[in-house]
């Protein structure tokens, strides 16, 4: 049997075309990725010419970058693509089919989204010299309107993701029995979940947690948003060590060029850092 090399990269948050002649070093990773048979990275962006409106809740910044991006993603090499992230939603279900018929135009493999939840949580397949290649892929962190819904013979279902909180047992195993019916060896494999928790003690978090809280609050009155991003501590967590990623500014559209800091909120940042760590060298 011949042996199939994959290659993988976290969050490929594109907010601009590669130059055609690269970046320094931008070869040599070329030449790396295309070692590989399997070439993976999620797309942690939407892809179209404003063909969607904003979402009133995004992924952290409402994130979006001319389709072209990803002609760049094919020219690095990657083949294997998920769409499913806490980005999927930033403009509506219109910045989802946009962005999932860019992807079709250039026939990039991708799973993760569709035009309901059925085609969200489907398989795609690679196929390469060595063998072929199923991945079925489901979001954990997200807002909540960024969820695909089923079709009825009612209803028609909704655009979007495909969420793993409602991704069940039944829905894996029929992933997993289309992809068997195929025929080949089938291996399934959990690749992360976020936050990446180890041995923690789930007790002791929540403590550590509201004590940050509680030192936050003396300085910013408004609400603590304490959902899990891209940003979490996950290397101390998966460690099963208790940690927080905390922000110390106001601002929006974070990762873009339009990203903006409320200078005013600066001072009060430092004053929940500087405590922070008086209350711990303490």
């Amino acid at each position: 049997m011949n042996t199939m090399t994959f290659i993988a990269t976290g969050d490929a948050f594109t907010t601009r075309r590669i130059p055609a002649d690269g970046y320094p070093g931008l070869e040599e990773l070329r030449e790396v990725i295309g070692r590989h048979d399997v070439k993976f990275s999620n797309l942690e962006m939407t892809y179209h010419h404003l063909e969607g409106t904003p979402a009133a809740v995004s992924g952290g910044a409402w994130a979006m970058a001319e389709p072209r991006c990803l002609d760049d993603m094919k020219r690095y090499g990657f083949n294997l693509f998920t769409t499913a992230n806490n980005h999927t939603g930033d403009y509506g279900e219109g910045g989802v089919l946009a962005t999932i018929r860019h992807l079709r135009e250039r026939d990039m493999v991708f799973s993760g989204t569709g035009a309901n939840l059925a085609e969200a949580s489907r398989p795609c397949y690679l196929e390469t010299r060595k063998g072929r290649i199923a991945l079925v892929s489901a979001c954990s962190t997200f807002p909540i309107a960024s969820m695909a819904g089923g079709q009825s013979g009612e209803v028609p279902g909704r655009p979007g993701l495909n969420p793993l909180r409602g991704y069940t047992p039944q829905c894996c195993s029929t992933a997993v029995g289309s992809c068997r019916n195929l025929g080949g060896e089938l291996t399934v494999e959990l690749l992360g979940v976020r936050p990446g928790n180890g041995p923690l003690d789930m007790d002791a978090l929540r403590a550590f947690t509201q004590q940050s809280a509680d030192i936050i609050s003396n300085f910013y009155t408004g609400d603590i948003d304490f959902a899990a991003y891209s940003t979490d501590s996950n290397v101390p967590l998966s460690l099963g060590i208790p940690a927080n990623t905390i922000g110390t500014v106001l601002g929006a559209l974070a990762h873009t060029r339009e990203e903006w800091v409320d200078i005013s909120s600066l001072p009060k940042g430092l004053g929940i850092v500087l405590s922070l760590m008086l209350l711990y060298e303490a």
